[in-house]
């Protein structure tokens, strides 16, 4: 098993604002999630309140402009993966 804490480093850039940076992050643990399925890996994406406290991310050694993001967990997948049901696409899309 692996534990992986997803941090971003907040920069002040003019054209890079915060929240791009937050959400660059969190593509990132997305990105790990899809390379370890491919890799024949699970993995699941974490967060709760203890995710966004200060006092975890001191803990950890984050820098003042540092923020966790989550805890992506991965390891062997036992037995086959789990067959999800699939979603009605025209509850959460729409065309124009």
């Amino acid at each position: 098993p692996l534990l992986v804490a997803v941090v971003v480093a907040l920069k002040e850039h003019p054209k890079v604002p915060p929240i791009e940076q937050r959400l660059s992050a969190a593509c990132a643990a997305h990105a790990i999630l899809l390379a370890a399925e491919a890799l024949g890996y699970a993995g699941i994406w974490r967060t709760g309140a203890s995710s966004f406290h200060r006092a975890v991310m001191d803990e950890l050694g984050l820098a003042g402009n540092e923020e966790l993001v989550g805890f992506v967990y991965l390891g062997s997948r036992e037995g086959a993966p789990k067959n999800l049901p699939l979603l009605d696409t025209a509850n959460f899309v729409s065309s124009w």
